[in-house]
């Protein structure tokens, strides 16, 4: 047979006899053509009915929409299909377009250049990835099976010209286009090809298509989350296209407060990569052994070995942060954690030296306590903050997401508002909660359930309420006056707080004006209660405890204050002040000099302070818009604590 007719099949092979014969096909399509090819064609010649191979096979105008078992078929059942038809144009959807549109659209069902051409649109997901334009054009729909063992043998006759023996489903169930394409060899042996599918048989299996996964696509994220998770999706696909190759792809950790959904955005990116998801935590290398310290590091060693098992995988470390910072550790533990930590580095430059299209993912809850040889270039390539929702969309998007059909027509912004600061976590655990209220009430779900679940009202006291209010509204108020955002105030507790004041830091410098500006604002609360509340209380223990680390830390750390010489970590600066007198007495006059300053600022916007109080009272939370009208309409003036002043704070000195 000649590559001419092989890539044109004659008029009497497209209608008589359409399926080449075995014996020349065996040799001639996977020499021309690649082995990938001959085992595409085995796969479509078995789903073909006679209509839909005479569809595919004629030169009229059609549309053929063919569904793969994966998306790691479809460039080689496109290429099968211009094999059997060279004229027919080929498509392939494998993913969304940003903003969840269609990949393709609908202008392809059209040729541009005006000739009568077939198409062939190929995707592992048709219902999600094609429009309903793209699936009404279609005049057929072929599904290719799922391998098993008859299809595989026939694969490798057509490859080797031998017919293997005793290949059952269980020796290729699950396996992949990858691995049946790597174990199928043009001169090896039938026997040959069947070990090597045993073998990758018996290899440990990554979750790769665990439904329990959303995808990426249906994941309500943040701006920066979507973003990252994009990048990703796309440098996978030019990595497809050919557009770059393995050492270019980027391992990044993902970092933030619990909660924020690390491991679901990891996973979650995967499975609409349509790569293996290994995963793995640093508590499950002490769990899985004997904890000892060979044993933890043949834990890691065994992660990084399955990840090597695959053609490309995405591989995720959660708690890496458990991992401590050899620059931070005493000598003892540095004996001991060095080994394990070197482990780690040694294993992902094995994952980056073997070539592979591997994308490795960390999470930690604390990004600024890993290893600085972890997270470099080559390694972890950069740190990505996953933060909680910040804007009333992101957090209605969250909402909708976890109550599927529920409450659909019901606006959810007054409960966003009450939920502001709240991770994902926390809102699928109110959208449980509020459900299994509405279950035992044998009625549906109500707004007022989840309300309830948000900010439940309790039996706290009127006289603990309006402390609370007057306290968070000292906090707002000054850190207005100081120039310092509020992003949110709340009286709706947490486990940690009565009430929250949500500052936007990033402005703030990081001299001594700037970290005694925000002392003041710690102090603000307990100014507010000592003139306009009950008195000072133990509720602003958090308050003063933070206020005091950050003078210590500018004393002792940051060289801002009486020391020049670093003498403590940002972590324990409270611990040398138990040891330092002399620190400890320079701290508490900075801490009582400031609050003269503030008790001048709040004797000075009662009335600001008392309006925001009574707001907060009303709605239980203020963002900054409600704060802004609030002072506003209490009379005070923005620029009583203007630029002179805070110029004259700035320059203060200890």
């Amino acid at each position: 047979m000649s590559l001419n007719t092989l890539n044109r099949p004659t008029q009497t092979q497209s209608r008589q006899d359409p399926e080449l014969d075995d014996d020349q096909f065996e040799s001639e399509l996977a020499a021309i053509g690649g082995v990938q090819t001959a085992i595409a064609r085995v796969m479509i010649d078995a789903a073909l009915t006679p209509k839909a191979r005479q569809i595919l096979l004629s030169r009229s105008a059609f549309v053929v929409v063919i569904q793969v078992p994966a998306a790691e078929w479809c460039e080689a059942v496109g290429l099968a299909v211009v094999g059997m038809n060279s004229s027919v144009r080929i498509r392939s959807a494998t993913k969304r377009a940003r903003g969840g549109e269609p990949e393709l659209a609908d202008g392809i069902l059209s040729d541009s250049r005006g000739e009568i051409r077939g198409l062939a649109i190929i995707t592992h997901d048709p219902a999600r990835l094609l429009s309903t334009v793209q699936l009404g054009a279609a005049d057929a729909v072929v599904t290719l099976p799922k391998p098993n063992g008859r299809l595989v043998s026939r694969m490798i006759k057509r490859v080797t010209g031998q017919k293997p023996r005793s290949l059952t489903d269980a020796d290729v169930e699950e396996l992949g286009f990858h691995e049946l394409a790597a174990a199928i060899r043009l001169g090896a042996s039938a026997a040959e090809s069947t070990q090597r599918l045993r073998r990758a048989k018996a290899q440990p299996k990554a979750r790769l298509a665990d439904t329990r996964i959303p995808r990426f696509e249906e994941l309500p994220l943040t701006a920066s989350a979507r973003s990252f998770g994009e990048a990703i999706l796309d440098d996978i696909e030019s990595l497809r296209r050919g557009e770059i190759n393995a050492s270019q792809l980027q391992n990044a950790v993902l970092t933030g407060p619990p909660g924020t959904g690390k491991t679901l955005l990891a996973g979650a990116v995967a499975r609409s990569a349509g790569w293996p998801f290994v995963s793995t935590t640093i508590g499950r290398w002490f769990t899985s052994t004997d904890g000892y310290l060979g044993g933890v590091m043949r834990g890691a060693n065994d992660f990084f070995e399955e990840l090597l098992t695959h053609d490309q995988a995405i591989g995720f470390i959660d708690e890496l942060d458990s991992l401590p910072d050899r620059a931070a550790m005493s000598e003892k533990d540095r004996e001991w954690w060095g080994a394990v930590v070197n482990g780690v580095l040694t294993g992902i430059d094995r994952v980056k030296a073997s070539g592979r299209p591997v994308i490795l993912l960390g999470a930690s809850n604390f990004g600024e306590r890993l290893d600085a040889a972890l997270v470099r270039p080559g390694r972890f390539d950069r740190l990505v903050p996953l933060l909680p929702p910040s804007t009333t969309e992101e957090i209605v998007g969250v909402f909708r997401y976890y109550l599927k059909s529920d409450l659909a027509e019901v606006d959810l912004v007054p409960l966003a508002l009450l939920a502001d600061g709240a991770t994902p976590a926390a809102i699928e655990a109110w959208v449980k909660q509020a459900r299994r209220s509405a279950r035992r009430s044998n009625r549906p779900l109500a707004l007022l359930d989840l309300t309830e679940a948000v900010a439940p009202k309790g039996n706290t006291p009127l006289s603990m309420l309006e402390a609370c209010a007057v306290h968070e509204a000292g906090h707002a108020v000054i850190a207005h006056a100081l120039g310092i955002p509020v992003r949110r105030v709340t009286i709706v507790p947490t486990a940690h707080a009565r009430g929250t004041t949500t500052l936007d830091t990033a402005t703030v410098p990081q001299t001594r004006g700037g970290i005694e500006t925000l002392v003041m604002v710690g102090l603000a609360g307990r100014c507010a209660d000592e003139q306009m509340g009950s008195g000072a209380s133990a509720g602003a223990e958090q308050d003063l405890r933070n206020a005091t680390s950050l003078l210590a830390s500018a004393h002792a750390a940051w060289g801002l204050g009486s020391y020049l010489s670093h003498r403590v970590g940002t972590g324990d600066p409270l611990e040398l002040m138990r040891q330092d007198p002399a620190l400890e007495q320079q701290v508490e006059q900075d801490l009582q000099r400031l609050k003269g300053k503030v008790d001048k600022m709040v004797s000075a916007r009662r009335d600001a302070i008392m309006y925001v109080a009574k707001a907060l009272l009303e709605a239980r939370v203020l963002n900054a818009a409600d704060l802004e009208q609030s002072i506003e309409a209490s009379g005070s003036s923005p620029a009583l604590f203007g630029d002179d002043f805070l110029a004259g704070h700035a320059a203060s000195k200890p």
